[in-house]
C-alpha cells in the first residue's frame, strides 16, 4: 500500500518518486526543506528533509546516476546537483515518452530561469506546461555561461542527436557570471566589478572600470562562441536569447520578500553592503543592477540580427523582460521571478517562438 505523503520514507523511496513521472513535483517538494547555506552559485539551497526523508551515510556518499555520462555525490552540496539531475531526467524522460505530434520541438539550454527546482514554475515549465510546446532541456539552476559553452556545451549534443526535430533553440545565461561567486570561492564577482561607494557619485560611475568592461567583454566572446557554432552548423534555424530584467537587491528595511532557500541579500544585496563596497543605499544598488541589465541586454540585441536591423546574426533574437518586471513584488527573491511574473515571462517568450517558427 502506498504510503501517505505525510509520512517519513527512505532516500530510495525518494528516488523512486522522482522515478516516477506520475508523481508531480509539488509531492516531491514536500520531501525538501530550505538551507539557505547551501545556495551557492545562484543556485537555491535546498536538501532532502530529514523530518522527512530517512537517509543513511551511504545514501549522502553513493553516487547516483543521473545522465548517462554524469555522476554526482549526494553529500552538502552536492545534494543540490543530484537534485537537478533528477528534475532535468524528468524533463527528458517526458519528452522521451511521447510520440513525435508534430509540434515543433524546441531545445533548452540556460540556467536557474529554465530550471528552477521545485519551488517555482520557470519559462520553460510555463511554455510546456501553461502554453503546450514540445522540446528538450539541459538546464540547470546555478550553470555559468563558461561552463555552458565549454567543449563544445552539452546543447551541441542535443542538437545534434535531434538535428532533424528541433525548429528552435532557446538559451538563459549569465546572471551567474555576473553577481555569482568568485572562481575562488572568496566572495561575490560584484565585488571586483563595482566601485566602492563615494558621497554622490552617479550609478553609472560605479561600472566605469576595467574589471566591468572586461566582464562584459567576455559575456559577449562566450555568446559569439555560442552563436557561432549553432549557425554554422544550423544554417536558418532561429535562436533566441534574453537578458533577464532589473532585480533588486534584498535586504533592505521593509523588503517583503522571504523564501525557505535563501536569504534576503543572499546574492546581491550583502555584497553591495560589504565593506568592500559598502554600498548601503538600497535605491543605488538598485540603480547599479539595472545599468548592468541594460548594458548585458544591449550586448545581446547587438549580436540578435533577427529583430535588430543592426545584429550580427540574423538567426539570433532578442526576447526583452526588462519591462514586465517593474515593482519588487514582482520578484521571489533577488534573481528569480515569481510564478505570476515567470508566467508574464513565458507569455511574452511563446508570442517570440510563433513569431519565428513562421519564419521557419
Amino acid at each position: 500500500m502506498p504510503r501517505h505523503i505525510g509520512s517519513k520514507i527512505t532516500f530510495e523511496e525518494l528516488e523512486k518518486k522522482f522515478a516516477d513521472l506520475d508523481v508531480p513535483e509539488e509531492q516531491l517538494a514536500f520531501y525538501f526543506e530550505g538551507d539557505p547555506s547551501m545556495s551557492v552559485r545562484l543556485r537555491p539551497g535546498l536538501r532532502p528533509d530529514p523530518k522527512k526523508v530517512i537517509m543513511t551515510e551511504n545514501d549522502r556518499r553513493t553516487a547516483s546516476r543521473l545522465h548517462e555520462t554524469k555522476e554526482e555525490v549526494v553529500e552538502g552540496a552536492m545534494a543540490f546537483d543530484w537534485l537537478n539531475g533528477y528534475l532535468t531526467w524528468r524533463r527528458q524522460k517526458r519528452f522521451l515518452s511521447k510520440p513525435d505530434d508534430g509540434r515543433p520541438m524546441l531545445v533548452f539550454e540556460g540556467d536557474s530561469w529554465f530550471q528552477f527546482p521545485l519551488l517555482l514554475d520557470d519559462i520553460v515549465d510555463v511554455l510546456l506546461d501553461r502554453f503546450g510546446h514540445v522540446g528538450w532541456c539541459m538546464s540547470s539552476a546555478g550553470a555559468e555561461l563558461s561552463e555552458m559553452v565549454k567543449g563544445g556545451g552539452e546543447y551541441r549534443g542535443a542538437l545534434d542527436r535531434f538535428k532533424d526535430r528541433w525548429k528552435v533553440f532557446l538559451f538563459s545565461g549569465a546572471g551567474n557570471d555576473i553577481v555569482g561567486a568568485k572562481a575562488t570561492g572568496d566572495g561575490s564577482v560584484l565585488e571586483d566589478i563595482v566601485a566602492p561607494f563615494e558621497q554622490g557619485k552617479p550609478a553609472r560611475d560605479y561600472l566605469k572600470n576595467d574589471a566591468y568592461r572586461r566582464n562584459m567583454e567576455g559575456l559577449r566572446a562566450n555568446y559569439e562562441l555560442i552563436l557561432d557554432d549553432i549557425t554554422g552548423h544550423y544554417q536558418g534555424r532561429p535562436i533566441l536569447l534574453h537578458g533577464y530584467a532589473h532585480a533588486w537587491p534584498g535586504g533592505f528595511d521593509g523588503d517583503p520578500r522571504r523564501v525557505i532557500y535563501a536569504a534576503q541579500d543572499q546574492w546581491i544585496g550583502r555584497y553591495m553592503r560589504s565593506e568592500k563596497l559598502n554600498i548601503k543605499d538600497h535605491i543605488l544598488q538598485h540603480e547599479i543592477v539595472t545599468l548592468m541589465i541594460d548594458d548585458f541586454n544591449d550586448m545581446l540585441k547587438s549580436l540578435c540580427g533577427g529583430n535588430n536591423p543592426r545584429g550580427k546574426y540574423k538567426e539570433a533574437y532578442h526576447v526583452d523582460f526588462r519591462s514586465l518586471l517593474t515593482n519588487v513584488t514582482d520578484w521571489n527573491d533577488e534573481l528569480h521571478p515569481t510564478d505570476a511574473s515567470f508566467l508574464k515571462i513565458g507569455a511574452a517568450m511563446d508570442d517570440m517562438i510563433r513569431k519565428v517558427l513562421a519564419t521557419v
